[in-house]
């Protein structure tokens, strides 16, 4: 049972390897722009917005909020994680400036965790941040973002 265990882990782990290359796909490039629900108590503003670039190469720059992103990049989640229910794909961000400006809500990073079907992204966003002390200093979460691709995006 534990070869087994092992070898599964190994398979798993290659096939993540082999396919890292391989997941961006000509549709997913371009300018990318929708919301989602900001589910945190501490902020009044009831929505996001993000507004994307994702190139050839997996860079992504845009806003997310006010913010813009100072370092963006599209990798595909890892394999175990995937399996488990999780989003099958991440973009990691720095950010400069306010998520929120009108409430100086601001986080030097986040994470966009994403799913792409039918030609569009959905998932969510969970800022940097930690568990406690509110506006200040909490993770910003935001549910149900939808992105679609801008209709005069080039690629």
């Amino acid at each position: 049972m534990k070869s087994y265990l092992v070898s599964l882990l190994i398979i798993c782990l290659m096939s993540s390897i082999l396919a890292a290359g391989d997941f961006l796909t000509d549709s997913m490039i371009g300018q990318w722009e929708g919301t989602g629900k900001i589910i945190v108590t501490w902020c009044e503003q009831d929505s996001l917005p993000v507004d994307i670039w994702i190139d050839e190469n997996g860079i992504v720059t845009g806003k997310v909020g006010d913010a813009e992103i100072t370092a963006g990049i599209l990798r595909l989640n890892g394999v175990i994680l995937r399996m488990l229910g999780n989003s099958r794909y991440i973009i990691d961000l720095e950010l400069s400036g306010p998520l929120v400006e009108e409430e100086q809500i601001t986080r030097s990073g986040g994470k966009l965790l994403l799913d792409f079907e039918n030609d569009a992204f959905s998932g969510g966003f969970h800022s940097s941040g930690s568990k406690f002390g509110g506006k200040e200093k909490m993770v910003m979460t935001v549910v149900n973002l939808k992105l679609k691709k801008r209709i005069d995006s080039n690629q």
